[in-house]
């Protein structure tokens, strides 16, 4: 049937499963049914199946290295925020960070580097898209000073390191910072 060939039945379904030969190794296999003819409420259904194990280890192997990632990025003794390079928005920011200012990630991503560090001091956004500008046009890491203010209005001297990266197949600006 056409509508079958071109994968538009209207009553087609599919789903994944998990089949393991008689010598241990186990497969995944991709299966779309398509009804042909009911005949006393019996239905006939052809199946087309297609061997989807690389690509279900491969997604197996990159949720692995992106929870290898989260915990390594939040239990680092470095606080460490991550930037759009193009909006200069706040994208990401560690646990070490959110412990250190006192507050919890949504709050310091919604607030942005302007609400962390003090401004009235030189420490503004202006400034840190100048470095973030400069970092990632020379594609080289960058060292400099911050002066951040916590939410109990304690200040604190970061040293901290600017480098370019590619997180998840995007250009980031990855700032590690530690107390000074």
């Amino acid at each position: 049937r056409e509508d079958i060939a071109s994968g538009e039945a209207a009553d087609s379904y599919e789903f994944e499963f998990r089949f393991q030969r008689p010598d241990g190794e186990t497969r995944w296999f991709h299966w779309t049914g398509y009804p042909l003819v009911e005949e006393d409420n019996d239905y006939w259904y052809v199946g087309l199946t297609t061997d989807v194990t690389e690509r279900r280890e491969r997604q197996e192997r990159v949720r692995e290295n992106e929870r290898t990632y989260r915990e390594l990025f939040n239990k680092s003794s470095a606080g460490i925020t991550v930037h759009d390079p193009e909006t200069k928005a706040m994208v990401g920011v560690n646990d070490t960070m959110c412990d250190l200012l006192g507050a919890d990630r949504e709050d310091i991503l919604d607030g942005g580097v302007d609400a962390l560090s003090v401004t009235e001091e030189g420490f503004s956004m202006d400034r840190g898209a100048d470095l973030i500008d400069r970092v990632m046009d020379s594609g080289e890491p960058e060292e400099y000073e911050w002066l951040l203010e916590d939410s109990d209005g304690e200040r604190h001297w970061m040293l901290v390191t600017g480098t370019p990266a590619t997180i998840n197949g995007e250009r980031r600006f990855l700032a590690t910072s530690q107390e000074i």
